[in-house]
């Protein structure tokens, strides 16, 4: 009975191992996003370009943590800090925090609204998919209410950005699956 109750509740809880993975995780999304923005940044005067840029990566890095830990709550938690570390990085703390700890939070909504884990691959591929969406749908909103580029202000502009960023989140979800599924495999990753 003992041992049961064990594995509930390791199976509820982030372990040390858990929680040092996020970190690696997040410090490795951080470096994606820096590099893609770079890249990005001679094309700024298209609205959005930020946020396609990095949806791709972002998905790849994010599902393969999310095939390692499996547990909702996981993409919150790798939102909360992430925002905290974009935070410190670039001085537009408030917009970050919320776009990527609201893509966090949306993403591990709707799986647990299936009810789910991410012991499955497609939950894991629609959780990335999700997060970049709401990721891009914050950001831009909130640039806009707060009268930032003109061109953003449209809502079908927010809302063609936010459909391609959910679907490079995804392709970059399936990619990352199994990127995972290689890694176990071969023994790098439990």
């Amino acid at each position: 009975m003992s041992g049961k109750k064990n594995v509930e509740v390791s199976q509820r809880y982030f372990s040390t191992r858990d929680l040092a993975f996020v970190a690696v995780i997040c410090a490795m999304i951080t470096a994606v996003v820096i590099v893609s923005h770079r890249l990005a940044a001679p094309f700024l005067c298209i609205p959005g370009a930020i946020q396609v840029s990095s949806a791709l990566f972002v998905g790849i890095v994010t599902a393969i943590g999310l095939a390692k830990v499996k547990k909702v709550g996981t993409f919150t938690l790798i939102g909360i800090i992430r925002g905290l570390i974009a935070g410190f990085i670039i001085p537009a703390m408030p917009i970050l925090f919320l776009a990527v700890a609201a893509g966090g939070i949306f993403a591990d909504g709707v799986t647990k609204l299936f009810r789910a884990d991410y012991s499955e691959e497609k939950f894991i591929i629609s959780a990335c998919g999700c997060y970049t969406f709401a990721r891009a749908v914050v950001a831009m909103g909130m640039t806009a209410v707060l009268g930032l580029p003109r061109a953003i202000l449209s809502p079908y502009v927010i809302l063609a950005v936010s459909l391609v960023c959910f679907a490079l989140g995804g392709i970059g979800g399936y990619v990352g699956t199994r990127i995972a599924k290689e890694l176990k495999e071969a023994g790098v990753m439990g």
